[in-house]
Formats: structure tokens, C-alpha cells, sequence
């Protein structure tokens, strides 16, 4: 009788954190570091979220477009983001353009000490991040 109480107080504590995260917005399912319908970029060496009408002028002054829905790459918004050297490159340092969402090779960004992190896509996983937003 003693452990089947342990375990519905666990399976209640259990659905509590289940339930605050499903309301919280999905943070702990979902590309929690960019909102739903923006972008990511490195500007003045910290991660900024931008618009789609924002993302052209950023991109055209140099900054890097960060991997939003990713789950190998995450960076949070005003995170020091000075070490990323290039995102979407193989792991010989060569850049990759991605087309409608789909990856031929394995992508991932490239840290200035050398590092490569491949991308872990998260398309299609979560609402925030539908099919062909790797």
C-alpha cells in the first residue's frame, strides 16, 4: 500500500511539470530562444531576434544569420555570440546555402577555437518550427 502511494505522488508531480510546460507555450518543446515568425543573427557579437522585414538590412551589414531551429546550436537572445565564425558549414569550413529546407549534407556552425558543432534540425519537430525552417 505504501509504494502505490509513492508512486501516484510521483505520476502527480510528473503531470504537474508536464502541464507548466505545455503552458508556459511549449518553451521546453519549441525553439525557446526565437519566437515564433522570427530570425536569429549575430550583431555586435550577441544574438539578436529580428523580423522577417529585418532580417535583409542585417544580413546586408554583415551579420551572421544564427540557426533558430536547431537543437545541436541554441543561443540565447543577448547571448556573447562572438566566437561564431559561420553557420551552415560542413566540416571542412566550406558555407552552405540551404534550399526550401533541405540539407544534402551535414551542416553546422563553425566556433572560432576551431570547434564544429553539427546542426541537429528541429524542422517539423515543434509548432515553432515547421517543416523547412532548419
Amino acid at each position: 500500500m505504501r509504494n502505490r502511494h509513492k508512486r501516484q505522488i510521483l505520476l502527480s508531480m510528473i503531470l504537474v511539470v508536464m502541464l507548466a510546460l505545455i503552458a508556459s507555450g511549449g518553451v521546453a518543446f519549441g525553439k525557446a530562444h526565437v519566437p515564433a515568425g522570427e530570425f536569429q543573427v549575430s550583431h555586435q557579437n550577441k544574438a539578436l531576434n529580428v523580423n522577417a522585414s529585418a532580417l535583409g538590412a542585417h544580413l546586408n551589414h554583415g551579420d551572421i544569420r544564427l540557426p533558430a531551429c536547431d537543437f545541436g546550436n541554441v543561443f540565447g537572445e543577448n547571448t556573447d555570440t562572438s566566437d561564431v565564425v559561420a553557420t551552415n558549414v560542413d566540416k571542412k569550413g566550406k558555407i552552405h546555402k540551404i534550399k526550401d529546407g533541405h540539407i544534402k549534407k551535414k551542416l553546422g556552425v563553425l566556433y572560432a577555437d576551431g570547434t564544429f558543432v553539427v546542426r541537429i534540425d528541429a524542422g517539423g519537430a515543434t509548432p515553432a518550427c515547421p517543416p523547412g525552417t532548419f
